[in-house]
Formats: C-alpha cells, structure tokens, sequence
C-alpha cells in the first residue's frame, strides 16, 4: 500500500467537548490522500473513548495512547509514526475550513524549496462560534527575523510542513510548555515559509488553554529567545530587543483575545520598554496601544471600540465556523 502524502498528527489531553469535531473537519477535507495520527495524551475524560469510536470506523486513523508527555511530546510521537510526505499538526480543540489541506498541499508542489505553508485563522469560542478576532501574518520567503520577532503563524494547527524539515532542524522541543514558536523560528532560518492569505483555521481559546497561563508562557518565551540569543556575537542587541519586545506584544494581544485587558496593558508597556523607538515605529503595535488604552479610559466604550476593530479585520461575530468557512 503506498504512502500517503499527507500525515495529520492531531493531539489531544482530555479535549472530550472538543475532539469529535476536531476530527471530523479533517475527515471532511475536498483533498483524500492523507493519513490521521491521533495521539491521545495521558487523557483521563472521555477523549479516549471518542478517538476509538472513528478507530473502528475509518481504516486511516490510527490511535496511539500513551502518558501525557505535553504538546510537544504527543506531536513528537505522531510524526514519529506518520508515513506522508507533508505533516500537518492539528490541536484536538481547534478545526479546519474543509479545503485546508488541498490549498495547502497544491502550494507547497508550487513552491519546491519551502518548508512550511501556513495560513491566517479565525478565534473561535467553545460552541465553534467566531469571535470576531483574525491571527495570523501573511509572511512569505526568507522571514527568520519576522518569525523571531512576532511569530506570525497563528497556531499550531495552521501550518502544513514538509517531513524532511524535522530531519534537518528537529522536532519540538517536549519541556517547553508551548513548542510551537521555537520550532517555527528553528525551521525559518533554514528554509522559506509561504502563506496563504485566507482563514483555513477555527483557533479555539478556551479556559484549559495552556497559552492562557500568561506568566508560563511569558517564561517560555523568554527561555526560547534566551537560547536564540545565547551566541551574543551572532545579533545585534538592537534585533534581540525586538525580539523579547515582540513575545511580550504577542501575549498582551493574547490577553486583549481573551477580553483580560488589564494584563494586555501590562505586557505592552513590557513591550514598548523593551525596544520604544521600533516600537513606535509600527503602525499595528500603536494602533492597539491606543486601543487598549482607550478601554482603560473609556470602560463603558470597550465593547462598541472592539466591534469597530471587528469591522476593520473583517470577521464576523457569533456565527459558527463551518457557516462562514466551511
């Protein structure tokens, strides 16, 4: 039996409410030649007896179970295991529009020298309904330094990566409470990321989150620059500035997200003291200063200022996922 040419490594810890659809939007997929890995970590709800229930039904699912060794870990173990020639990553809480991996696979044949493709997503609650907030940049090429200082690729279940990547930069990282960025900056400086402007993906924030756990994930990052800036002759302090004021520009957007505004506020001034004149030098971060700052003054207007920024990005409110994204 050939290979397939894709392996969807989807990952779950105790995501009962959530992985049924999870799987279902990647069974739902216009594009067929792919594998499913799920990788059920440590669970001790019913996420294990949901992932059995698809088991018996469809041949392509494979289920492995084992101790919960965190993100990285339960990623690590599914592309140990994966047969494709492309490895798409996915959360068991977050869902795919159903062209998502044709638009993917089609760009990465288009651009043979690419590394990863990637796409915009939309926030969504935990009943799939949007929330109006778009992640996401649209970085194409050679964008280490883009990915070193903002990310730019939303989630881990945004990006299809082609499986020799892992072989030259490695897989994640298993101690770092969130692996995703540290792998994205190791596999920018290698080889060009290409993204697709559209929203290919419903990025579910929800209480168990582990990005909610804001001071965790300040540290994490902080440990992923710190290793990046190690060798103090390889950058300029202006750059690694930059790059620390960055993460904290990312968690406090993160915090406006989940409507915790107050801690927004405190990362941004983290950010701006970190590197002020870049900072004032960027359009997006001032603008959403003003913003945040504006909810400080003007609590009564925070909602009818973010419905505004809503109508800016274009995003829909309170419809569900599929409806607007198939």
């Amino acid at each position: 039996m050939p290979n397939p040419k894709v392996s969807v490594v989807i990952t779950a810890h105790n995501l009962e409410s959530f992985i049924e659809e999870a799987i279902q939007s990647v069974l739902n997929q216009t594009y067929r030649d792919f594998e499913i890995i799920v990788v059920n970590n440590g669970s001790t709800d019913k996420t294990k007896e949901i992932i059995e229930k698809f088991y018996e039904l469809y041949q392509d699912i494979k289920l492995i179970n084992q101790e919960n060794r965190g993100e990285g870990g339960g990623r690590n173990t599914g592309i140990r295991f994966s047969r494709g020639e492309f490895i798409a990553i996915m959360d068991g809480d977050d869902i795919w529009h159903k062209e998502k991996l044709e638009l993917q696979v089609k760009a990465l044949e288009e651009n043979p020298n690419a590394g990863l493709v990637s796409c915009f997503a939309a926030v969504i609650d935990n009943n799939s309904r949007l929330t109006g907030w778009r992640v996401g940049k649209n970085l194409n090429g050679n964008v280490f330094k883009n990915v070193s200082e903002v990310n730019g690729i939303p989630c881990g279940s945004a990006p299809l990566i082609r499986k020799y990547c892992f072989d030259k930069v490695g897989l994640f990282k298993e101690y770092l409470l969130v692996s995703d960025w540290d792998f994205f900056i190791r596999l920018s400086e290698y080889f060009p990321i290409i993204t697709l402007p559209r929203i290919l993906v419903g990025y579910r924030r929800h209480s168990t989150n582990i990005s909610k756990n804001y001071d965790e994930l300040e540290c994490v990052s902080s440990a992923i620059l710190d290793n990046l800036f190690k060798d103090k002759n390889r950058f300029t302090r202006s750059f690694s500035s930059k790059c620390y004021s960055g993460s904290k520009y990312i968690i406090a957007v993160l915090c406006t997200i989940d409507g915790e505004y107050d801690l927004a506020i405190k990362n941004l001034k983290k950010s701006f003291f970190l590197s002020p004149l870049s900072s004032f030098f960027q359009p997006d971060k001032v603008i959403f200063a003003l913003l945040l700052l504006s909810f400080k003054v003007f609590p009564l207007a925070t909602s009818w200022l973010i419905n505004i920024l809503h109508d800016m990005t274009g995003i829909k409110t309170n419809k569900e996922f599929k409806i607007v994204y198939g």
